[in-house]
């Protein structure tokens, strides 16, 4: 089998901690129990990179224009239906690997909570943490992968905060 048809199992998962809100009506909707959410997304297959920008982030858009709301279902386990409650995420994608190939860039980014309606002063400015651990798994075990992860893993990696 040519090595750019082999299925490639690429599994991402985001993990963060939020501040809850006690109050009563928490306990109903997620978006009033957490400060905040996070969730990640995947550069989409033949999306250019402003595209991707463009989509994932509102501030980087025109005034009007509306980012490509087609869900990304596409060889994903969960896909868009996974319940996102909660403040660990976790999904599956599978496929070919020259369909991942072009899927290069994931992004962190911020959903709502309670911080949104609160008058708290810069709550919305505060940073967090957060962990986003991301495996491939191929029947193939003759690739070292290891080396060039860990040369650009060692180098700093590149974030660009956004503003709402």
């Amino acid at each position: 089998m040519c090595r750019s048809q082999e299925t490639v199992r690429l599994k991402i998962t985001l993990s963060y901690f939020i501040d809850p809100n006690p109050g009563f009506s928490a306990k109903v909707d997620p978006y009033r129990y957490q400060s905040f959410g996070l969730r990640f997304d995947l550069r989409r297959l033949n999306e250019s990179l402003e595209e991707f920008v463009k989509r994932v982030n509102a501030s980087e858009r025109s005034p009007g224009e509306r980012p490509d709301n087609i869900p990304d279902t596409d060889n994903w386990f969960f896909g868009q239906k996974s319940v996102s409650a909660g403040s660990l995420h976790c999904d599956v994608w599978t496929g070919p690997a020259a369909k991942l190939l072009t899927r290069d860039t994931i992004c962190v980014h911020p959903v709502g909570g309670w911080w949104r309606n609160r008058a708290v002063k810069n709550i919305r400015c505060q940073k967090t943490r957060y962990a986003l651990i991301v495996s491939l798994k191929t029947e193939t075990t003759d690739i070292d992968l290891y080396t060039p992860i860990k040369i650009l893993v060692e180098s700093e990696t590149p974030t660009k905060e956004i503003s709402f």
